[in-house]
């Protein structure tokens, strides 16, 4: 610019003394005659968004103490000027990965009791008794509309395995 505005060269001269093109030169100087900056008029930010190792860690430490927030609530409640997809993409880097929780009934005071008097009557079973006893299990089934039991998703740690906060008590 100052080449411009106290010599009298052309910009083909002053380009050819830089060693940048002649369109670049006019470039510079018309976007510093309309905005009186050499800056390019963008707005914020432009391109990728980046977490810092900070965040990164800050996040992690936030994704153990709630593993059942989405990404979305990770990113607002951190307060991150990133995507979704990028506050998943740093997760599984570091090895955690969004599954739906395993649907499991927890036992109740009158559940073992009854568990315990069973056991405790049969006890003294022979191996004939056994053999002539039917074991079933209680399951859980839903007929005609499927109903989603377990509709949200827990954060966990590949190959690690399950904890209390995986699953969800049906």
């Amino acid at each position: 610019m100052t080449l411009h505005e106290h010599t009298a060269k052309t910009q083909r001269e002053i380009a050819a003394e830089v060693g940048v093109n002649q369109s670049t030169v006019a470039r510079i100087i018309s976007r510093y005659a309309e905005t009186g900056s050499f800056s390019p008029t963008r707005k914020n930010r432009c391109g990728r968004k980046k977490m810092t190792l900070r965040d990164e860690r800050l996040l992690l430490q936030e994704n153990r103490l709630n593993p059942r927030m989405t990404s979305n609530e990770h990113r607002v409640s951190r307060n991150l000027d990133v995507s979704s997809r990028t506050v998943r993409w740093v997760l599984s880097k570091h090895g955690r990965i969004s599954r739906k929780p395993m649907c499991k009934q927890l036992l109740t005071e009158p559940m073992k009791k009854k568990r315990l008097s069973w056991a405790k009557l049969h006890r003294s079973w022979t191996i004939e008794q056994w053999r002539k006893g039917l074991l079933t299990y209680e399951s859980h089934f839903v007929q005609g509309q499927q109903v989603s039991v377990c509709p949200s998703c827990v954060w966990r740690i590949i190959d690690k395995p399950t904890c209390e906060s995986n699953y969800q008590v049906a």
